[in-house]
């Protein structure tokens, strides 16, 4: 058992009068997703929760200069759909690098942290990852993480989670190659993202993102690598309405609606990816 969740269950037992077995329960519970603590303290959980995302911020405000050679995010006005009250937003990225989230996130306007934080992005994360340990369970979900166990379909909790969110017209982030990628090649998306276009209601937004150079700057094997230049592009927003409506029309099955709604997703991040290839080709 991890330290912190050694000391959390003495805790327990010596303040909360708890048995070792009831103790160690209560920390596994704890430790699990949907997250007791959330449910049970939501006032506090959301001000810790800003709180998180205002360190994040400061912190790769003040990092990335300094492993970077240049750091610059193009188009950040197309995220402004996310403050829409009326429609949900996905959007979708490549994944190159464990330092994707949160420094593609490291320009947006400091007054975005002072509104209900719930509007801020949820992320779709590993499981097996996010919920190794106590540690892991509070920092991944006080970011707002919501996990979802690879292999396991798109129909499985932290999916129906993000549709509900989507319905809430709230913003859920997507990386949905599944994996970090350093190929240098956009990978077959999952269908989970065509899932999450395809049942929430309405239709929401989606902005293809391109992450370019993080890969190099922090390689999976290694740690990180100096002398870098990084962008992170924004895509204009898609309206996929016409298209699930067409589909609902032509009486399609859900697979072969998710399947067409992924491929429409997956040329806009392809269309994204050519073009930071041949910039970065052309100022080399």
């Amino acid at each position: 058992m991890p330290w912190e969740e050694k000391l959390t269950a003495l805790a327990l037992r010596a303040f909360g009068g708890l048995s070792s077995q009831d103790a160690h329960a209560k920390v596994e519970r704890w430790r699990q997703w949907p997250y007791d603590l959330e449910d049970r303290f939501p006032r506090t959980w959301r001000v810790c929760s800003r709180i998180s995302f205002v360190l994040f911020e400061c912190i790769t405000k003040a990092v990335v200069p300094l492993i970077t050679t240049s750091a610059t995010t193009v188009n950040l006005d197309a995220l402004a759909v996310t403050r829409n009250p009326e429609r949900g937003v996905i959007t979708v990225s490549n994944h190159c690098s464990t330092f994707d989230d949160p420094c593609m996130w490291r320009d947006m306007p400091w007054d975005w942290y002072l509104g209900d934080v719930r509007m801020l992005r949820h992320t779709l994360i590993a499981e097996d990852i996010c919920h190794r340990r106590l540690a892991h369970s509070l920092f991944f979900g006080l970011a707002q993480g919501v996990p979802v166990v690879r292999g396991a379909g798109v129909h499985q909790p932290g999916m129906d989670y993000a549709v509900e969110l989507l319905n809430q017209h709230r913003w859920v982030h997507v990386f949905p190659e599944g994996l970090i990628n350093q190929s240098g090649q956009l990978r077959r998306l999952k269908w989970g993202v065509g899932r999450l276009v395809w049942d929430a209601t309405p239709t929401p937004l989606v902005v293809p993102i391109h992450i370019g150079g993080w890969g190099k700057v922090r390689p999976l094997k290694g740690g990180v690598s100096f002398g870098h230049a990084v962008q992170v592009t924004m895509g204009e927003p898609l309206d996929l309405t016409p298209l699930v409506e067409k589909l609902q029309q032509d009486g399609v099955d859900d697979v072969t609606a998710r399947k067409v709604i992924t491929d429409t997703i997956q040329e806009a991040m392809q269309t994204q990816h050519d073009q930071y290839e041949r910039s970065a080709s052309a100022a080399a």
